[in-house]
C-alpha cells in the first residue's frame, strides 16, 4: 500500500492530481506506520503541485493530527511536512500540549528524528520562566549525547528559550561551554569551527 501510494504521488500528470487526495487521506489512517509515513510525505509532493490542492483539502488538519501519532517516525515526518507546507506562515508552531508530549516521547525517537523534534521545540515559546527551567532541566542530558546534531540542536533550544532572560542567558552560555568543548575535541574541522563560534559568543 505504501509503495502504491508513493508511485501514485510521483505521477506528475495534471489529470491525475485530483485522484491523489483520496488515497492520501486513507493512507493517513492506515494501520501500517510505513503507509502513514508515506501519506505524510505525499502531502509535500501535493503541496508542490500547481493548483494549491493541499490547501483546499483537510490534509493540513490531518497532518497536525499526525504530530501525535503513536509511531515516532510518523511524528518526525509530520513535523517536516508541516514546516514545508506552512513555510510562508513561518513553519509549524507548537502549542504547550504538543511540546510537552514531544518532550515526554523524546527518547522514543531516533537520533535524526530527535534533531527534528528539538528544532521544532526551539521555536516554541514557554508560558513562563518556570516552564523554561523545567524544559532545560529535562533536556540537560541531551548536551552529553554522542550525536553532535542532538547536542547542537539542544544548544539552540537553550539559547532561544532564554533570549528574553538576560541573566539566565549569560548563565546558559557558561553551561554550554563544557559540552561544546567536549564535542569540538573529537569532531571534524567544520564542526569544531561551529562549536568555537558558539563558545566565542
Amino acid at each position: 500500500r505504501g509503495l502504491a501510494l508513493r508511485c501514485l504521488c510521483s505521477l506528475s500528470v495534471k489529470n491525475l492530481v485530483d485522484y491523489v487526495i483520496g488515497p492520501i487521506q486513507v493512507g493517513m489512517d492506515d494501520t501500517s506506520p510505513y503507509v502513514r509515513k508515506t501519506a505524510v510525505l505525499a502531502c509535500i509532493k501535493l503541496h508542490q503541485m500547481p493548483g494549491k490542492l493541499l490547501e483546499g483539502s483537510n490534509l493540513i488538519t490531518a497532518l497536525r493530527a499526525k504530530v501525535q501519532d503513536r509511531d515516532p517516525q510518523v511524528v518526525a515526518n509530520a513535523i517536516c511536512a508541516l514546516n514545508e507546507v506552512l513555510a510562508e506562515e513561518g513553519g509549524f508552531e507548537l502549542n504547550q500540549q504538543v511540546a510537552l508530549m514531544l518532550l515526554k516521547r523524546l527518547h522514543d525517537f531516533s537520533e535524526w528524528s530527535q534533531c527534528i523534534v528539538l528544532e521544532a521545540l526551539s521555536h516554541y515559546r514557554p508560558q513562563n520562566e518556570a516552564e523554561v527551567f523545567d524544559i532545560m532541566n529535562f533536556l540537560d542530558e541531551r548536551l552529553r549525547h554522542s550525536n553532535s546534531g542532538i547536542v547542537l540542536a539542544t544548544v539552540k533550544v537553550f539559547l532561544h528559550f532564554t533570549m528574553d532572560l538576560p541573566d539566565v542567558h549569560r548563565q546558559v552560555y557558561h553551561r554550554l561551554k563544557s559540552p561544546l568543548l567536549t564535542l569540538m575535541a573529537g569532531s571534524t574541522p567544520e564542526l569544531a569551527y561551529s562549536c568555537l563560534c558558539h563558545i566565542k559568543l
